[in-house]
């Protein structure tokens, strides 16, 4: 499945399908011609392209796609037409296994940089399709941005013979599979260190800021001696309960100012910064906003999927176009659990938040400070989640936080709480993945 027609197309998506050609792979090339192609459309060129003739797998090449759905410019269009691939495949009644190929997602070494954070999305909507439709999903394969020929065999060995294993990361060098290991445990901060020294000494800005989550990291900062919080949302002071968080932290010694201001607008948020007063320049971000729309692949529209990027990643990319110049010591993002193991019912969430670490590791590979906080469930009212979906990750072994204020000490133990770095390497105990003994390359 190609984003263009390769006959006319020069592209790394068109790269890939002649390599793998010239190999011997007998190929079937279905095009989706456009980032807005949709679920009906994609149906019937699969449906013509394929008729009663079996076939052993379907490889889609469209997160190479690198223009934006046409009505939803926050929306990638390899997002929104691997949503609709998947959709398309149900709705043909094909259940061969579905295959995703990526690039960047896994950076593999010093020598490797991460990649468009939109296929590092369309990563997180393979792991939520992974759980819906297990039984006509392959698996996700990272790619290098100009495979050689060893590399397109490796890949070609994947497709045709791996069956353990559903995210890959393909090199000349070998194949290896993702793995989740456990961050090393670091000791408690000495005594008397607050939040300034990590956060800088003057300005944080908080988005999301008056809702449950940003509010207890407000308190948390105030607590640890952040001399000013810059609290923005959409509803700003008009926020319910708005008065008495600003109060609460005032008596906490925080100077507190609360903005209307939507995270995503890059011009309003240089407005609000630009007001900051010159004794209080900022220090530091943290990006706790996010959008929750939960359904099952089947029932999501480009329209839902846009808005859960909207308020995760276009925020998150607002906040670094308009903090450019500043002396940062801190950029904070809050991620999601599920963005790096996937969630039924939530693939737009889930590849919103694959969508941010993976901005935050090109900040980081830029030079620029940038940390992403995986975290798992909040209790019902603290975070975005409703009551009977704490519940079923309760029955996951998956337990929400705690319906407390987290102090420094407990918010840096949380056993469910995982920091992303940008740069795993393919060695060593500490390492994301592994070499997967992979069959000889066809």
């Amino acid at each position: 499945m190609c984003p263009e027609d390769i006959r006319f197309a020069a592209d790394p998506a068109s790269d890939v399908v002649r390599g793998l050609a010239a190999l011997g792979l007998d190929l079937t090339v279905v095009t989706a011609a456009g980032p807005g192609r949709s679920r009906a459309a994609l149906a019937a060129a699969l449906t013509a392209a394929t008729g009663a003739r079996p076939f052993a797998g379907v490889l889609s090449l469209l997160a190479d796609e690198p223009r934006p759905h046409p009505e939803h410019p926050e929306l990638p269009g390899g997002v929104a037409l691997t949503l609709a691939l998947v959709q398309a495949l149900g709705d043909a009644g094909i259940d061969a296994p579905l295959w995703c190929v990526t690039r960047g997602t896994a950076v593999l070494g010093a020598g490797e940089r991460p990649g468009p954070v939109s296929h590092a999305a369309v990563a997180g909507l393979g792991r939520t399709a992974a759980l819906e439709h297990p039984g006509r999903w392959g698996g996700l394969v990272d790619l290098p941005p100009d495979p050689d020929e060893r590399a397109l065999r490796r890949l070609c060995a994947v497709l045709t013979s791996v069956t353990d294993e559903d995210q890959v990361a393909v090199r000349s060098t070998g194949v290896h599979g993702r793995r989740l290991l456990p961050a090393p445990v670091r000791r408690d901060p000495p005594p008397g260190r607050g939040a300034g020294d990590t956060f800088g000494h003057g300005t944080v800005l908080i988005t999301g800021g008056t809702g449950g989550v940003g509010a207890q990291v407000a308190r948390w900062l105030a607590k640890g001696g952040t001399g000013h919080l810059l609290l923005v949302s959409r509803s700003g002071a008009r926020a319910a309960g708005a008065d008495e968080l600003r109060t609460e932290l005032r008596e906490l010694g925080a100077a507190v100012t609360i903005a209307a201001c939507d995270a995503a607008d890059p011009d309003r948020l240089r407005d609000v910064i630009g007001a900051l007063p010159g004794e209080q320049p900022l220090t530091a971000v943290v990006h706790a906003a996010g959008v929750l729309d939960d359904g099952t692949l089947d029932s999501l529209t480009p329209a839902r999927t846009a808005a859960c990027l909207r308020a995760k990643l276009t925020a998150a990319h607002a906040l670094h176009e308009a903090t450019a110049g500043h002396d940062l010591a801190a950029f904070v993002v809050f991620s999601s659990l599920m963005g790096v193991v996937g969630n039924a019912g939530q693939a737009g969430y889930t590849a919103a938040n694959a969508a941010l670490e993976a901005f935050v590791a090109g900040r980081r590979a830029e030079g620029l400070p940038g940390t992403a906080i995986a975290w798992g469930a909040w209790a019902a009212g603290e975070g975005m989640l409703r009551e009977d979906v704490v519940r079923r990750l309760r029955d996951r072994a998956c337990p929400p936080w705690p319906r407390r204020r987290p102090s420094p000490r407990s918010a840096g133990r949380s056993p469910r709480t995982t920091a992303s770095s940008s740069s795993p390497t393919p060695t060593g105990g500490a390492s994301p993945t592994r070499r997967v003994r992979a069959p000889p390359p066809c």
